[in-house]
């Protein structure tokens, strides 16, 4: 569903104006903030970051959402992230760009996945990654698979986007349960992957795509 000019290359504009509908697509994955932290000029010999500027911004699954909103499109971000204070901005991030957060779940049990990158005159010094990657456990794993299945049953979805880099999120229970309604509701699926795809090729549905 990329509209793409006939080069090939994805086509920037307003979804609806091109299709003449909403388009809504349901995007699930481990959510992350992204920040950078723009630094003043170290001392050599201590090495001290004195931060002067700090930015944040959408990554991960919410990346993918902001490029699907960006097509005119209704992106609705269906993932899991901690109660805490980075969970909160990207909530508030979220809402700023009028993105629907009704598929995120907040939980006490893990962090909000934060990436920083330290930039200084414009160069990358380092990146600092604030995650938990064991698997979500059944109770927070039902919380989502019924939040998405709430979504599915009251608001016509046009296709669902896994986008699995087996950060803890998207569990094998998961994967089958949303894949058979998604079937029964006749909704195409997509997969982006890093991991091993036998979860996914099993299901007739899933278009293996390594790209948008």
């Amino acid at each position: 569903m990329i509209i793409r000019s006939k080069d090939g290359r994805p086509k920037t504009g307003d979804w609806r104006r091109e299709t003449g509908v909403s388009t809504k697509i349901l995007v699930l994955f481990a959510v992350k903030l992204s920040r950078r932290l723009q630094k003043k000029q170290t001392n050599d010999k201590t090495r001290n970051i004195a931060r002067t500027d700090i930015e944040h911004r959408l990554g991960g699954a919410a990346n993918v959402a902001r490029n699907v909103k960006a097509l005119g499109a209704k992106p609705i971000l269906c993932s899991v992230i901690g109660n805490d204070e980075k969970g909160k901005i990207l909530l508030q991030i979220m809402k700023s760009r009028g993105m629907d957060t009704t598929g995120i779940v907040e939980t006490d049990s893990r962090i909000t996945t934060t990436k920083t990158r330290i930039i200084s005159d414009n160069q990358h010094l380092l990146r600092v990654d604030e995650e938990y990657n064991k698997a979500i456990p059944e109770n927070l794993e039902i919380t989502l698979i019924n939040r998405i299945k709430k979504i599915i049953e009251t608001t016509k979805i046009d296709s669902i986007i896994f986008q699995d880099y087996d950060k803890g999120v998207i569990t094998k229970s998961l994967i089958k349960t949303i894949v058979e309604i998604a079937n029964k509701h006749q909704i195409p699926t997509l997969v982006l992957t890093k991991k091993t795809r036998k979860p996914y090729t099993k299901r007739r549905k899933f278009s293996e795509k390594n790209t948008i």
